[in-house]
């Protein structure tokens, strides 16, 4: 490949399942065969329930230390997927984006999170996950209206390869 590969997960990642091999590996045995086939990958670590907003500042943070130069292919599954559309867009990585593939990616939110957020967003149980460390950013950022809202301040990025579907808004 002429760019390097960056595997951008999805939510509830845990920091030991990305890209160690073992049987619970997020990207499962993806990195041994990157290295087998002489590609250039790397798989950050972008908070177990983290919003897009802040998983495209920390996947910047990420391109900016492991790739300074030149442009990246972008494997995203599930909520990854609009983490680099936000990195790609808001914070203008377009011209460092070659390509963005995403792997059951929400764009148009889920009624998983539409169902959490309207039982239990209002409530104090959202408010004990929090305290207990994990932040319900992600659901929220989830939700249909989130998603429209999102895709209506997130266009397609010129010069940004998707695949053949008619753009992010069409899968």
């Amino acid at each position: 490949l002429e760019h390097p590969v960056v595997f951008v997960h999805g939510i509830f990642a845990r920091a030991t399942t990305f890209a160690d091999g073992g049987r619970g590996a997020y990207f499962r045995g993806v990195e041994q065969r990157m290295r087998e086939l002489g590609v250039q990958a790397s798989f950050p670590k972008l908070g177990f329930s983290n919003g897009v907003s802040d998983r495209a500042d920390k996947l910047a943070a990420h391109l900016d230390a492991t790739w300074p130069a030149g442009r990246v292919n972008v494997v995203a599954h599930s909520i990854g997927g609009l983490a680099t559309r936000d990195l790609i867009v808001r914070l203008g990585f377009a011209g460092r984006v070659a390509s963005l593939t995403t792997i059951s990616t929400p764009h148009r939110g889920t009624g998983v999170a539409d169902w959490v957020i309207r039982y239990f967003g209002d409530s104090t149980v959202l408010e004990l996950v929090e305290a207990a460390g994990f932040r319900a950013d992600a659901l929220r950022d989830l939700t249909t209206q989130a998603c429209a809202e999102f895709n209506a301040r997130t266009p397609d990025a010129p010069g940004v390869v998707t695949p053949p579907v008619g753009g992010w808004h069409d899968t």
